[in-house]
Order: C-alpha cells, then structure tokens, then sequence
C-alpha cells in the first residue's frame, strides 16, 4: 500500500501562497511602472533604518520607557508602533544632523577649541 505524504496539504497551500505573493507583487510593481514611481522613497526610508539600525534599536528603548514610565502613555499597540517608530527616527534624524552634519555655528565652535599654539 502507497501511503499519503503526510505534509501535503501544508505543501500545496505553501506553493499557492507563495504563488499568490508572487502574483500581487507582479501586478504591484506593473501598476507602479505605469504610474511612473520608481520607489525611491522607500528605498531611501530602508537604506536609512539600514545604516542606523544599532542606534535606532537603543533610541527605541529609550522612547519606550519615556512613553510608558514617564509619560505613562496608554495607547492601542498600533498607535504605540507608530509613535515609538516616528520618535525614534526622529531623534535618529536628530543625532544625524547634529553630530555628522554639524551647522556652520558648532564648525566655528569646533575651530575655536582646535589646536592652540603654546
């Protein structure tokens, strides 16, 4: 007696998911071709979590313990998301700006305090 495979089922509905994932991302990227929108945004939004995702991980402990201990903040999980992911960037972006795009104001700072003849 040939026995059924036991994970046949698991295995077809698999390849139809990953079928149907493969199809709404084809139909997806059509209608963004045709829009004429190259995903730029995204792009630059992923490389940015992608270069600053140590820091951003330690500023999001951070801002969750302001918004719970703190601020005692009582919000639905989506909510909490969406205000731990936009402070985090935020104070990311921040940093960012401050410490490796300085302003002319702190380079003058900068060159005041540099080497001094004795």
């Amino acid at each position: 007696m040939i026995k059924k495979a036991k994970n046949s089922p698991k295995i077809r509905y698999l390849g139809i998911d990953i079928l149907r994932g493969l199809a709404v991302f084809v139909g997806l990227r059509l209608i963004l071709l045709k829009m004429g929108h190259n995903l730029n945004q995204l792009r630059r939004l992923l490389t940015f979590l992608s270069y600053n995702s140590y820091s951003i991980y330690f500023i999001h402990i951070i801002v969750i313990y302001l918004l719970t201990v703190v601020f005692k903040l009582k919000l639905s999980w989506l909510n909490f998301f969406l205000v731990t992911f936009a402070s985090s960037l935020a104070l990311q972006k921040t940093w960012n700006l401050l410490f490796f795009n300085p302003p002319k104001f702190f380079k003058k700072l900068n060159s005041r305090s540099g080497k001094r003849n004795i």
